[in-house]
């Protein structure tokens, strides 16, 4: 089919284009309902837009048909009569699709088995979103026959709820689409920390990702889904008598039910009217239950138009069409008091918005004109999407614009900590707090924890210089509060370890260490929790490996580790956030001293608890799962597992590309492990690759903004040492040779060795 259809058409489910993953136990279930001794029964399979139905239905026909069975797809407008009296003798398997639209057909089709007879075994397998008022009626309309008596609803679980599904089937996708457009490469791929709505969901991600820089042909495929899409809304409406109503008006309604949803009927109903509050009460109802078949959501009435990807380019098209969404003013003021409604609609914005720039005034109309309310749900999705830039750039103009009736203090404390997708509208905020703030020297215990919190703020935003200024302001208030007992010795201890940290971001790496030793010895006199102390010797211990003084490192770290084990087993929270912190910079000390094998045991560890808390926090955890990845890759490699190493440093380095929008230090990271990957091709022997791996690390070093200190010269050193040793030492068997140097940047001109750079955890508290 190459050249000759769009890449849409292996969407197809009755191309069999994508293997049928995940369902084999329905599969069964529907083969052992074919194959029992009744002579005709009925059978109702449901599930959401995207779940599958169509595609399992083929796969059921294609097994039946190895076993001599016909199998045949009843087309839409078909003569019932005609279509049983043309049914062979053998078993039949009869598939009616959208039979929610399709009542009358079955019907007739019903009628016909009834006056006719078969002539041998047959099966009605009908395919819906939902059962139903058109269910109940089709009973009632076909209950003298019989023939729907006792009939099975089959219910199809949603594919997305299972993990290892999910990954085989967008593996598989990503096999096909691959060798269908003769792509080999990717790019960019980010499935485990995706959040999907249905198996479509999952396979379209794949082809985007496939197709990743061909507009034209990706607009193609959503495009003929969308167009397919609304004619079956409009023959579903008029099924129903609503005949009306064209396909603009349905679009009209189905925009407002994509972008909030709708808990009820009564919620629905009220929605509707926000875009033709001229239509009457009962026609409205109708309506409602119209889209609660079409778009039923697991939890709620009704949920939209789904897969996300679908419903990005459908608002958009009708943006481009209507110039804006008829009555999203007025929906958002009748959510105004309902936080998971104006959620599911930021959301749904947010990702039309970041493919569409047409979305993005809409979107900023919403943010405008919800006042705090919707501030602090669009901090919630901000911390969810994939790419919030464009909700994130709507709520810094709208706190900028409000003036003082924003409260900005509770808005800085409902974003998350260490946060990447709102590390800029958190700095924003705390500007304006500190600001609010009595002046250095008058300022009470909160208000020093909230200028520590500034602090914070100010790094994950990448503002350095500001985040240290401010850390130091917090050590000044509260060694002026020494009196103030344990809480305020904590808060003293845990100051000068970010301290430490804000020093190294802004390359003072000298400087850091200090005040993480005294953090250290601050904590164990202040009655510090498990958790904190550990967090302290895990700053240092990254502090140390950065001196070169392994063995204290080492020792710090693996304190660190029995600690947040302990307290593991004690159930206190935040522990297993400190082990993984433990485990990556015990990676880095037992890389630096040559423990191999240890490093690729704590490594692999580190990325698998990484892993599991960026599922439930992506945000926060991207930039961890990217630093556990790099740091892990070589133990691994130098344990000879080098297809599994590079594949690690090869995800951690387009994790880097993510976290590197926010902030100038994971750019910087994004540097060491692009560095890291050329240093691994070396060792595997591609020399010429990795030279040219190099000279990516080296281009990239040149767009790094100020503000880095000592940090961009000392991974300029460690480029250009390993410019050296590839070009005077290519006769090296690399293969038997996996040489790291950790050592004091005035001996890197001089080393005939490859030197790994180190990305620690520096974000501990």
């Amino acid at each position: 089919m190459r050249g000759r259809t769009t890449p849409s058409s292996l969407l197809r489910p009755e191309l069999d284009a994508i293997p049928l993953i995940g369902r084999d136990e329905e599969l069964l279930r529907l083969g052992l309902w074919a194959t029992d001794d009744d002579d005709f029964d009925v059978r109702l399979l449901t599930g959401g837009a995207g779940q599958g139905k169509s595609r399992i239905a083929h796969e059921l026909g294609r097994s039946l048909q190895a076993q001599g069975w016909t199998s045949q797809w009843v087309h839409v407008g078909a003569n019932g009569r005609d279509v049983i009296a043309a049914l062979p003798s053998g078993p039949v398997l009869l598939v009616i699709d959208y039979a929610e639209s399709r009542g009358n057909e079955i019907a007739d089709l019903l009628s016909a088995v009834e006056d006719m007879g078969l002539l041998g075994k047959a099966r009605m397998l009908l395919l819906a979103r939902s059962r139903t008022d058109w269910w109940r009626r089709l009973r009632s309309r076909c209950a003298a026959g019989g023939l729907l008596d006792d009939v099975t609803v089959q219910d199809l679980a949603p594919l997305v709820d299972e993990p290892l599904a999910v990954e085989q089937l967008y593996k598989a996708a990503v096999k096909v689409f691959t060798a269908a457009f003769r792509r080999t490469s990717l790019g960019e791929q980010f499935l485990h920390y995706r959040r999907f709505s249905s198996a479509l969901d999952v396979i379209q991600a794949a082809l985007a990702d496939v197709l990743v820089g061909d507009a034209d042909t990706g607009r193609t495929a959503t495009a003929r889904l969308l167009s397919r899409e609304r004619q079956y809304a409009h023959a579903v409406a008029v099924a129903d008598g609503l005949t009306t109503l064209d396909i603009p008006d349905l679009d009209r309604f189905s925009a407002l039910f994509t972008i909030f949803g709708a808990s009820g009927e009564d919620e629905a109903v009220a929605l509707l009217a926000c875009a033709d509050g001229g239509l009457p009460l009962l026609e409205l109802r109708k309506v409602a239950r119209l889209f609660h078949r079409l778009y039923p959501g697991s939890t709620s009435f009704i949920d939209g138009l789904r897969p996300a990807a679908l419903a990005a380019d459908f608002i958009a098209e009708l943006i481009d069409e209507d110039g804006g969404i008829v009555g999203l003013a007025q929906a958002s003021n009748l959510f105004r008091d309902q936080p998971a409604r104006l959620r599911s609609g930021l959301t749904t914005l947010t990702h039309s918005a970041a493919k569409h720039a047409k979305v993005r005034p809409v979107l900023r109309m919403m943010v405008d004109s919800g006042g705090q309310a919707t501030l602090l749900a669009a901090v919630t999705v901000a911390a969810e999407v994939e790419d919030a830039s464009a909700l994130v750039d709507c709520m810094i103009a709208a706190v900028e614009a409000a003036g003082s009736s924003i409260d900005t203090v509770e808005l800085l404390r409902a974003v998350p900590s260490q946060t990447v997708n709102l590390a800029t509208f958190a700095a924003t905020l705390a500007d304006k707090v500190l600001n609010d703030l009595p002046p250095a020297g008058a300022r009470n215990v909160d208000q020093a924890g909230l200028v520590l919190q500034c602090s914070n703020r100010f790094s994950d935003a990448g503002w350095g210089e500001q985040a240290a200024a401010t850390a130091r302001e917090a050590i000044s208030d509260l060694a002026n509060l020494s009196g103030g007992g344990p809480a305020v010795q904590r808060l003293f201890a845990g100051a000068l370890s970010n301290f430490s940290n804000r020093l190294w971001e802004i390359g003072k790496l000298q400087e850091a260490l200090a005040p993480a030793e005294q953090a250290v010895k601050e904590f164990a006199r202040a009655s510090a929790t498990a958790v904190e102390v550990a967090a302290a010797r895990n700053n240092l211990a990254f502090r140390l490996i950065e001196a070169g003084e392994l063995t204290r490192a080492r020792d710090h770290g693996r304190d660190a580790e029995e600690i947040c084990r302990q307290a593991i087993e004690q159930g206190i929270h935040g522990a297993d956030i400190g082990l993984a912190s433990a485990l990556n910079n015990l990676t880095c000390a037992y890389v630096g001293l040559g423990a191999y094998d240890l490093a690729a045991a704590a490594g692999l560890e580190a990325v698998s608890l990484r892993r599991s808390q960026a599922q439930g926090d992506r945000d926060r955890f991207l930039p961890n799962v990217a630093r556990a990845l790099a740091n892990a890759a070589p133990g691994v490699h130098a344990c000879g597992d080098r297809s599994v190493a590079e594949t690690m440093i090869t995800e951690a380095r387009a994790l880097h590309v993510i976290t590197g929008r926010s902030a100038n230090i994971f750019r910087y990271e994004e540097v060491e492990s692009t560095v890291l990957a050329a240093v691994m091709q070396a060792v595997a022997g591609e020399v010429p690759r990795a030279a040219n791996t190099l000279e990516e690390a080296a281009a990239m070093l040149l767009t790094l903004e100020n503000g880095l200190g000592d940090l961009v010269p000392r991974i300029a050193q460690v480029i250009e040492c390993n410019r050296r040793v590839l070009a005077e030492e290519t006769e090296l068997n690399w293969v038997d040779v996996m040489t790291v140097r950790n050592t004091a940047l005035d001996a890197l001109g001089h080393s005939t060795m490859l030197v790994i750079p180190q990305l620690l955890e520096f974000k501990d508290l």
